[in-house]
């Protein structure tokens, strides 16, 4: 009996083909839907935010579908697993086709050689550099791509992509693999030692939950959604009908007018907004970490006014704050980890027994083999 409920338990967490092929043919629409709103139009970078919209708001209605499979048809509904796979494979789709990475890459394959101008003398300082095979360089390809009235299927716009492409595709492969590398000698650490919280999965888990769907029948939820759609919609009225009230303070706002005389001017740029899926989302969050949030935004103010008192120029350095942040953070990320991955290196090569990998997806010694072969290739 023991082991038949642990095939049962075993299938019920297992990733299915249905969830794949569903995932696979959902890519496309949630790509598309992107690069129109990001690339198009520039109306919303979603892909910057720490929760995707399009991927929640697809994994919705793939929810909504799986009610309606529950209630006619139990034996074909879908699982939390495979709902979660459908989901994660829309967010690592988003994330390669979101803002800073492809969408700034076809840029960087062509822009240089369509602005080069006599004037500006690109050619001659610095084409040498750039290797052919990660670029596209001639202008009749390019003209179609730049000026439209044109189609990527036409065979001369076509094939001068693919070598490029398929060497960055490559590329982003090779770095995926080596962050799933890492993420197996880590995961242990933080997961299941620490415990740390990522309140951006409480909403998918919470929306898949197979318990009848818990997140859907709490009223506290459905009023505070209901509250932040009335405001979006009233606001959306706004901009189509301007003689309707808009609700300030929402998105980013200006509040720097009220500060004029010195040396609080300095604060004359200073933006507030009060999104309500920051708010949704900040309930997640560790309170210590949401009050740092807080604490140091007002910190930051503070020493803008100090830098501008002191005639500081260029005080406080916030580009130069934020490098020094992400370096300190990095840090103490491994020196937090450090005992872990120790043992996790002794475990890869075999010097140690006390740290346990049969439940990872690949061994440590693959995981540490793979990463640092990733790291070779990319560089």
């Amino acid at each position: 009996m023991r082991e038949g409920f642990l095939k049962q338990r075993e299938a019920r967490f297992k990733v299915t083909l249905r969830s794949l092929l569903i995932g696979v043919l959902l890519i496309p629409i949630n790509v598309y839907w992107v690069t129109v709103v990001e690339v198009k139009y520039y109306s919303l970078d979603g892909s910057c935010l720490p929760l995707f919209i399009e991927p929640v708001f697809i994994l919705f209605l793939v929810t909504c579908f799986n009610f309606l499979l529950k209630r006619f048809l139990p034996r074909s509904a879908f699982n939390q697993v495979e709902l979660l796979v459908i989901y994660i494979m829309l967010v690592v789709s988003m994330t390669f086709a979101g803002h800073d990475t492809f969408q700034n890459l076809f840029g960087q394959i062509a822009h240089p050689f369509w602005f080069a101008t006599p004037e500006n003398e690109w050619e001659q300082l610095f084409f040498r550099y750039i290797p052919s095979w990660l670029t596209v360089k001639d202008k009749s390809v390019l003209e179609g791509y730049y000026m439209g009235e044109s189609s990527i299927y036409v065979g001369k716009n076509f094939w001068p992509w693919v070598r490029p492409l398929a060497i960055w595709g490559g590329f982003f492969l090779v770095l995926v693999f080596m962050l799933l590398c890492l993420n197996v000698i880590i995961r242990k650490r933080w997961t299941e030692q620490e415990k740390l919280a990522y309140p951006i999965i409480q909403l998918p888990l919470g929306m898949t939950h197979e318990g009848g769907s818990t997140l859907f029948r709490n009223k506290i939820m459905w009023a505070g959604f209901v509250l932040a759609a009335a405001i979006d919609i009233i606001n959306g009225l706004n901009y189509i009908y301007p003689s309707i009230p808009r609700i300030k303070y929402i998105k980013l706002t200006n509040i720097g007018y009220v500060f004029t005389d010195k040396p609080w001017d300095a604060l004359r740029w200073t933006r507030i907004s009060m999104y309500p899926f920051a708010i949704g989302l900040a309930f997640f969050l560790p309170l210590d970490l949401s009050f740092s949030c807080w604490f140091f935004f007002v910190f930051r103010m503070m020493e803008q006014v100090f830098g501008r008192a002191f005639g500081l120029r260029g005080f406080p350095y916030f580009s130069e704050q934020a490098s020094g942040a992400w370096f300190a953070l990095a840090f103490v990320a491994v020196w937090t980890t450090r005992k872990h991955l120790v043992e996790a290196f002794k475990k890869a090569i075999g010097l140690s027994t006390e740290i346990d990998d049969s439940n990872e997806p690949i061994p440590y010694r693959w995981a540490f083999f793979g990463f640092f072969l990733s790291a070779g290739f990319l560089l």
